[in-house]
Formats: structure tokens, sequence, C-alpha cells
């Protein structure tokens, strides 16, 4: 992770937010993909299962209709109109309940479902044989003939026909109850998925979130506690930079700052030692950077403006002493000329010293 606090908090933020749209991205990928798998089953069953059931219902439903047009004929058959109309209601019902098994027979199917479908398909034909005959010894008058193929033909072709159609919709139905079952499960599953992933990507974003975080504001800490203390005077703190961003090029200015601020105290300190005893002309160094540089040297001009001025007036004293009372104190400006002053009255005394004893000596001549 050095690398990573090495950064700029920029490109911090701008890895954090890169990686969060990319988690983002792959939880709606991830999503999309899921329910793309579970559309593709829902597909499947509308494109397939349903229009077989609702193929094989409408046939059914035709062929109910088939049969009671077979009992009206049986029982009109003194009534040529009403035999010409069933006769035409059951070729329409016929030819319906054909597109309705072709329509049927045209969608995909497996093996099995293949298999019972053309055992309905030869019961359907088995029973619409029976119905030819039937309509057949009706055309020829026997009406005797056509009601003993209804009941011996007709009626068990019929109900062959319909516990086929029963049991191939039965394995249709079946196939659709675990095609749901699965789209219920697939539905299960991806939720789990989706929501664990949201978990587990809420936990990533959090760790992101936690690491880049104190990866600004740890250093930005330490240099907000270091600059306290300097405030507060308190120069034994010391910070390290842990990092290369910018937090981290403020601890290390920090540290130079304080190690500054450190050095010139310490040589005020020393200088104070010094001109307490060992050398009075001991100055501050003047090479620290910009101002701290010029006030360096402000108080060692400051400093030794004073002490210049007490050596030529020692001097001056000396001179005194000896007996040479020709030299003046230097001229000082503004309150220090109360140090020349004291000069000139002294030797303004001196002389008239001088003078008496020098008049004492004449008179005593």
């Amino acid at each position: 992770m050095k690398w990573f606090q090495d950064l700029p908090i920029a490109r911090k933020l701008a890895v954090g937010f890169t990686l969060t749209t990319l988690m983002t991205l792959v939880l709606g990928a991830f999503a999309l993909l899921r329910l793309s798998e579970a559309n593709k089953q829902l597909g499947e069953m509308a494109g397939n299962d349903i229009p077989s059931v609702q193929h094989l219902g409408e046939a059914r439903s035709q062929l109910g209709e088939f049969r009671t047009y077979e009992l009206a004929l049986l029982s009109m058959l003194d009534q040529p109109d009403k035999v010409t109309d069933y006769n035409k209601r059951m070729d329409d019902t016929a030819r319906t309940v054909h597109e309705e098994l072709a329509a049927y027979s045209a969608l995909p199917a497996l093996a099995k479902e293949r298999e019972l479908y053309r055992a309905a398909s030869t019961q359907l034909d088995r029973y619409f044989a029976a119905n030819k005959a039937m309509r057949e010894a009706v055309a020829a008058g026997d009406g005797a003939l056509a009601q003993q193929i209804s009941d011996e033909q007709s009626r068990p072709a019929r109900r062959d026909l319909f516990a086929a159609m029963k049991t191939l919709g039965t394995h249709i139905a079946g196939l659709m109850d675990g095609k749901i079952a699965d789209a219920n499960a697939t539905h299960r599953t991806s939720m789990i998925a989706i929501v664990g992933c949201i978990v587990l990507l809420s936990l990533v974003a959090a760790a992101l979130a936690t690491v880049i975080s104190r990866a600004v504001t740890g250093p930005l800490g330490k240099a907000v506690q270091a600059i306290q203390a300097v405030a507060r005077g308190d120069l034994s703190v010391s910070t390290q930079a842990t990092s290369k961003d910018e937090a981290g090029k403020m601890l290390a200015a920090t540290a130079d700052m304080t190690a500054m601020l450190r050095r010139f105290s310490e040589q005020t300190q020393l200088m104070a030692q010094m001109h307490a005893g060992p050398d009075i002309s001991h100055r501050i160094p003047e090479d620290f950077p910009g101002v701290y540089g010029q006030l360096a040297g402000g108080i060692n001009t400051v400093i030794f403006e004073h002490l210049d001025a007490i050596r030529d007036a020692i001097d001056v004293l000396n001179q005194y002493a000896i007996g040479n009372l020709t030299p003046d104190a230097r001229r000082l400006p503004g309150s220090r000329a109360i140090l020349h002053e004291s000069m000139d009255a002294a030797k303004t005394s001196l002389l008239a010293i001088n003078s008496q004893i020098q008049q004492l000596a004449a008179a005593a001549a």
C-alpha cells in the first residue's frame, strides 16, 4: 500500500471513484446476467410451453363441440337441413382441430412429448375415421348403423383420444411446473447472489473509503498537532512524513519549520549564555532562510550597537583615566544620548578639577 499512500490526494480520490464505479458496473452486469437467465426461462415458456397448452386446450374444446354435433346429428336424422348444417359444423370443427394441432406440432418438443403427441394423433385419426363411417351411414339413411358406430366406435375412440390428450397435457404441465420451479430457483439464487454482491461491494467500498480517509486525515492530523504545538511555543514536537502526497509534503514542511525554529531558539539561548559570561562578542548566525535570517541580523544589530557604544565609551574613559581629556564620547541618537551626555558631564567635571589643580600649582610656585 506504500504506492497508494504516495499518490497525490486527487489521484487517491480518482482511484476510489474509479474502483467504486467499476464495482457498480460489475454489480449491474452480474444482475443483468442473472436477470437474462430468468428472462430466457420465461421466454422459453412463453414461446413454447404456454402456446402448447393453448393449442391443445383449444383442440380439446373443439373436440368436445365435435362430439356434441355428432349426438345432435343422430337425433335429427329426419331433418335433412339439420343434417347438412351439422355436417358443415363438424367439417369446420375438424379443420380447426387440425389447425390447432398443426400449430402445436410446429413448436419445438423433446422426444417424450413427440411420442405422446403421436399417440394422441393416432387416436384422433381413429376418432375421425369412426365419425366418417357414422356420417356415411347417416347419408345412406341407415340410422341404426350410424347409432351403432357412434356407440361402439366413435365413443370409445373419443375417450381414448381425450385420455391420450390428457396424458400429453399432463406431461406438458409437468414440464412447465419444472421450468417454473427452475425459474423460481434462479430468482432466489439471483436475489441471494445480488444481495451478497451488494453487501460485499459495500464492505469493499467502506474499506476503500477508510483507507483513503486515513491516508489523507492521518498525516493532516499530525501536521495540525505539530502546528498547534509550535503555536504554543513547544518546539520539541517532531513529525515524520510517511508518504509523498500533499499531506506527506505538509508533514515534511512542518518538520523543516519546527527544526528551523528549534535551531533559531537554540542559537538565541546560546547567545544569551555566551553574553552572560564566556564571550560577549558572540553573534547569532545569520544563515537562516528568509525573514528569520533578517530577524537574526536585526537582533545582532540591536545588541551590538549598544555594545559598540559601551565599548567606545570605555575607550574614552580609559583616555580620561590616563589624563587625556581631548576625545569626546560618540554622539548617540534618541534615548541613547544619555550615555554621551553623561560622558560629557564627566569630562566637564574633570576639566574643571584639572583647571583648579593647575591654579593651585601656579599659586604654590
